[in-house]
C-alpha cells in the first residue's frame, strides 16, 4: 500500500514522460459504458454551431479518451536545448516557509544525449539533510527534472508496451502515468483505479461536464471542465478522486495545449491535496509545456506530511535535433 500511495503522489505531481506513441484519433476503440456520457454534456450555443457542422460530441468525447498530443509535448522536451527556472517551497502547518529553491539551469541536447548546467542557484532553509534531499518531494521532481551527468538513454528511445514479467510496482507507475495523459481512463490499481474512470457510468453520476469555446492566451480553444456537482461537494469524499479537471483544445488542430486539475483523497490512514496547472506553447513547430505549476499537500505512513509548491518556467528554446 504504501508503494501504491508514493507512486500515486509521484504520477499526479510530477507527470514523468513514458506512455505510448502515437496520435490523437476520433475513431480508437471506445468502452461502450462511454457513450451515454454525451447525452449529459452542457455545450454552449458556439460549440453546438461547430457540432452541426460535422463535429460530434460524441467524437469530442472520444479525443477526449485518446488524445496523447500532450504525452508527445512532454516528450518532445527530451529532445531540446532549453533553458528552465525552477522554484520550490516547504511549509509547515501554520503556512510558515521551512525551505526553499529557486535556480536556472539550462538543458544541452548533443547527438542524442542531453545534459544540464546549473546557471544560478539560492537555498534557504531545511532544503538538505547530511548532503541529501530532506523532503521526498524535492526527490521526485529531481527525478522528473534534473538530469545528472550525460543521459544517453531516454531521448529518443521508443516507449516499448508493458511486458507480462514488468513488476508490480512498474505496472502501477504505468497505470498511473496513463491516468495521467489520459484523464477518464481506468487504471488497474487498488482502490483508487475506479474512481479515475470520470466517464463511466459508476462515476458520471458524481460530475457535471461541459464544453465550450474561449480564449486562452490568444488561442481559441475548446474548453472541456468535468466538475463535482454541488451536492457530492463536501458528501461521499471517498467515491471520488478528481474535484475537477479543465483541458483546453486548440480549435486549429485540438492540440492539448493547457489542463489544470485538483486530486484530493482522505482516509485515516494516508490523504493527499494536489493541483496542477500546466500551459504549452509551440516551439519550432513542435508543442512543448512552458509552465508548470503544483501547490499540494500528501501525509503518507511513516512519513512526515508535505507541504509544498513548486513552478517551472521553461525558454530560450533551440529547434529539436533531427
Amino acid at each position: 500500500m504504501y508503494r501504491i500511495l508514493i507512486s500515486l503522489f509521484f504520477c499526479f505531481s510530477l507527470l514523468s514522460t513514458s506512455a505510448q506513441d502515437g496520435s490523437p484519433s476520433v475513431h480508437s476503440s471506445i468502452d461502450s459504458s462511454f457513450y451515454g456520457i454525451s447525452a449529459s454534456v452542457n455545450i454552449d450555443s458556439i460549440t453546438i454551431s461547430a457540432s452541426r457542422a460535422g463535429f460530434s460530441i460524441q467524437d469530442f468525447i472520444n479525443i477526449m479518451l485518446t488524445d496523447e498530443s500532450f504525452y508527445l509535448a512532454f516528450k518532445n522536451l527530451r529532445s531540446l536545448c532549453y533553458s528552465f527556472s525552477n522554484n520550490l517551497e516547504f511549509f509547515n502547518d501554520t503556512g510558515k516557509t521551512i525551505a526553499s529553491y529557486s535556480g536556472v539551469s539550462r538543458q544541452n541536447f548533443t547527438n542524442g544525449c542531453r545534459s544540464m548546467n546549473v546557471l544560478s542557484e539560492e537555498i534557504h532553509g531545511q532544503f538538505f539533510n547530511n548532503g541529501n534531499y530532506k523532503h521526498y518531494t524535492t526527490r521526485l521532481y529531481d527525478r522528473v527534472f534534473i538530469t545528472h551527468g550525460v543521459n544517453c538513454s531516454d531521448s529518443n528511445a521508443s516507449i516499448q508496451k508493458e511486458s507480462k514479467s514488468s513488476s508490480n510496482i512498474e505496472h502501477q507507475i504505468s497505470m498511473l502515468k496513463k491516468m495521467i495523459f489520459s484523464p477518464g481512463i481506468e487504471a488497474d490499481l487498488p482502490l483508487v483505479g475506479q474512481k479515475m474512470a470520470i466517464f463511466s457510468d459508476k462515476m458520471s453520476k458524481y460530475y457535471d461536464y461541459s464544453i465550450s469555446v474561449v480564449n486562452k492566451d490568444a488561442t481559441e480553444c475548446y474548453l472541456f471542465s468535468v466538475t463535482l456537482k454541488p451536492e457530492f461537494q463536501e458528501r461521499k469524499k471517498k467515491k471520488t478522486i478528481i474535484k475537477h479537471l479543465n483541458t483546453y483544445f486548440a480549435k486549429e488542430d485540438l492540440q492539448v495545449i493547457s489542463r489544470n486539475y485538483n486530486v484530493a483523497y482522505k482516509t485515516p490512514l494516508y490523504s493527499f491535496d494536489i493541483d496542477i496547472d500546466i500551459l504549452l506553447d509551440k516551439i519550432n513547430d513542435k508543442y512543448v509545456p512552458i509552465n508548470i505549476n503544483y501547490d499540494g499537500y500528501w501525509d503518507l505512513p511513516l512519513k512526515k506530511p508535505e507541504i509544498a509548491r513548486f513552478s517551472v518556467w521553461l525558454f530560450d528554446f533551440l529547434p529539436l535535433e533531427q
